[in-house]
C-alpha cells in the first residue's frame, strides 16, 4: 500500500473490510528445527542480495537493473541469433558491492538478454535466442553516456514489456543462502537428513506429505531462496527445470519479480512472479573474459 501511495494511487476499502492478522513466524517442532539446522550447515553459501533503491538515479558505472550499459565502443556489442542487439538486464559494480572470492573484486559484471517472450532463452522455439554475461575487468571512466547512446544500444525503454520496466539503482548486502524446497534435489536431502537426525526414515519421500502444517511452514520460512541474488541457490516458482544429472548446479544471478520494477507511468509488471536466472557449471562458466 505504501508503494501505491508513493506512486499517487489511492485505494479505498469498504466499511466491512477487516485488515488481515499479521502472521507470526513459524516455530517448528524440535526434530524439524534440527533437520533445518543441519541442512543449513551442509548447504551454506555466501551470496549478495540486492535491494532496489527507487529514489536513486544510477550513473553509467553504477550497479543497476536495466538502463544504459557501460560499453566500450571498440568492443562488438552482444546480439541474439537474429543479429538483434541484446538489452542490459543487470549491471553490477563489483567494487560497490565489495565483491570477494569466487567473484572478481573489481570491474563491471553485466547480464544481457534478448527481447520477445523468451527473453533470449533457447527453448527450442522458432524465435531468436541469445544472452550473454560479460565482465569488464578494466573500466574506461572517461566514457560518457552520450558516447554510448550514439552506438544505438537499446534499453528496456524501447520495449512495451520486459522483466525490468524502468532503470533502478540497487545496493547489495552479503548474506548466507541455503538450498530451498523449490530445488529439485531438496526432497532427497531432507529425507537423508531426517533419517540421520531422527533415526527413522521419513514415512513419505516428500516432506510436504508427512510434516504437519506448522513444520512445513517452518521449513519454507527458514530456507526460502527467492530474491535478487548474485550466487547462492536458485529459487523456482513452479518446478525445477534442470535435468536430474545436468551440469547446472550453481546460481550465478537471479532477478526476482518486484513491484518496484514496474513502469512508472503504466504501473504494469507483465511478468509478475517471473524469475530470470543464470545457472552455471562453475563460477563464471559463461562469462566473457
Amino acid at each position: 500500500m505504501e508503494i501505491l501511495a508513493e506512486r499517487g494511487v489511492s485505494v479505498e476499502f469498504p466499511p466491512e473490510y477487516v485488515a488481515p492478522v499479521v502472521r507470526q513466524p513459524a516455530q517448528g517442532s524440535e526434530p524439524v528445527q534440527a533437520v533445518v539446522a543441519e541442512i543449513k550447515r551442509r548447504t551454506a553459501l555466501d551470496c549478495w542480495q540486492f535491494t532496489i533503491q527507487p529514489d536513486v538515479t544510477p550513473g553509467l558505472f553504477d550497479s543497476k537493473f536495466g538502463g544504459l550499459p557501460y560499453w566500450p565502443p571498440a568492443l562488438p556489442y552482444p546480439a541474439d541469433s537474429a543479429g538483434e542487439k541484446l538489452i542490459l538486464l543487470v549491471q553490477i559494480n563489483l567494487e560497490q558491492i565489495e565483491a570477494d572470492t569466487p567473484l572478481p573484486k573489481t570491474g563491471l559484471l553485466q547480464f544481457f538478454v534478448g527481447r520477445g517472450d523468451n527473453f533470449g532463452a533457447d527453448w527450442g522455439k522458432d524465435a531468436p535466442s541469445g544472452f550473454q554475461v560479460v565482465w569488464h575487468k578494466c573500466v574506461n571512466r572517461t566514457l560518457t553516456q552520450e558516447q554510448i547512446q550514439a552506438m544505438g544500444i537499446p534499453t528496456q525503454a524501447d520495449l512495451d514489456y520486459w522483466p525490468v520496466m524502468q532503470e533502478c539503482a540497487v545496493t547489495a548486502q552479503r548474506i548466507t543462502a541455503w538450498m530451498g524446497p523449490s530445488d529439485g534435489r531438496f526432497d532427497a536431502l531432507f529425507a537423508q537428513v531426517w533419517e540421520e537426525v531422527t533415526g527413522q526414515p521419513p514415512t513419505e519421500p516428500d516432506f510436504r506429505d508427512f510434516l504437519e502444517e506448522p513444520d512445513r511452514d517452518y521449513v519454507y520460512e527458514q530456507l526460502w531462496s527467492s530474491g535478487h541474488r548474485l550466487l547462492g541457490w536458485p529459487h523456482f516458482e513452479q518446478f525445477d527445470p534442470r535435468e536430474e544429472d545436468g551440469p547446472y548446479g550453481a546460481l550465478l544471478f537471479q532477478l526476482d519479480s518486484s513491484q518496484l520494477l514496474v513502469h512508472p507511468t503504466t504501473k504494469v509488471l507483465v511478468k509478475l512472479l517471473m524469475l530470470v536466472q543464470f545457472l552455471i557449471f562453475f563460477a563464471f562458466h559463461m562469462v566473457n573474459f
